[in-house]
């Protein structure tokens, strides 16, 4: 049981990643079953909360052959190398023949939680979503919680972050690189050869930037902290 937050931070969503799953499936035993929880909704599935959710459903069954998503204000994901059952009536007799004394989980309660409409609703809408993968060095489920945070609230900023995640990666790193090369030849072009000069401090100041950006998203991507 991973017993964390949503990925609502860049550390916490290291626990959420590939990479994380793969090092998961190597601690668990033949008929283990990995489970944990997120923030959900009990019978409405936007479009922000559909994108985060397909995205750590496609981050499991890269890692996972069988998973099952149990609805609710708080869904609980169940993945294994091995067939799981959703079907109450079921679990109900194997909670009675086990003699399992629990506390919240009872046989009356699995019929309403396991509605077979709710369920498949909730299937439907994680699978028409984008299901993008979310791994250390691309932390989208990261990115797609933020979205869903934002979208209580109306201001630009919500607007902004939702824009983002329909944009294709060639308008959000190709171009601005293009753009910038570009806008570099015509201020060349423009200027006294006396002034050509400024051209490759600009390249390298640019260049510099980068990189030091690069290292540490890259940092923080693999030991899930920077420094101050």
């Amino acid at each position: 049981i991973l017993n964390l937050p949503e990925p609502a931070t860049a550390q916490i969503n290291r626990f959420y990643t590939r990479e994380f799953f793969l090092l998961v499936t190597k601690r668990l035993g033949p008929g283990g079953v990995f489970s944990f929880s997120v923030p959900s909704a009990e019978n409405y599935i936007g479009t922000e909360l559909q994108l985060f959710l397909s995205s750590i459903k496609a981050t499991l069954a890269g890692t996972f052959p069988e998973i099952k998503v149990v609805p609710g204000a708080r869904n609980i994901f169940l993945a294994s190398g091995q067939p799981l059952i959703l079907d109450p009536d079921e679990l109900g007799r194997r909670i009675e023949a086990y003699g399992l004394r629990t506390a919240f989980v009872s046989p009356p309660f699995l019929p309403s939680r396991l509605n077979p409409l709710r369920r498949s609703y909730l299937e439907e809408r994680i699978k028409s979503g984008t299901g993008r993968m979310n791994s250390d060095l691309a932390p989208v489920s990261f990115y797609f919680q933020a979205v869903l945070w934002s979208s209580q609230f109306r201001g630009l900023e919500a607007e902004i972050l939702k824009l983002f995640s329909r944009l294709p990666l060639f308008w959000l790193l190709d171009f601005p690189l293009v753009l910038f090369l570009l806008v570099l030849l015509y201020v060349a072009a423009k200027r006294k050869k006396s002034h050509f000069f400024l051209a490759p401090l600009a390249v390298m100041g640019f260049t510099t930037i980068v990189t030091e950006i690069i290292i540490l998203v890259w940092f923080q991507a693999l030991y899930g902290y920077l420094y101050g």
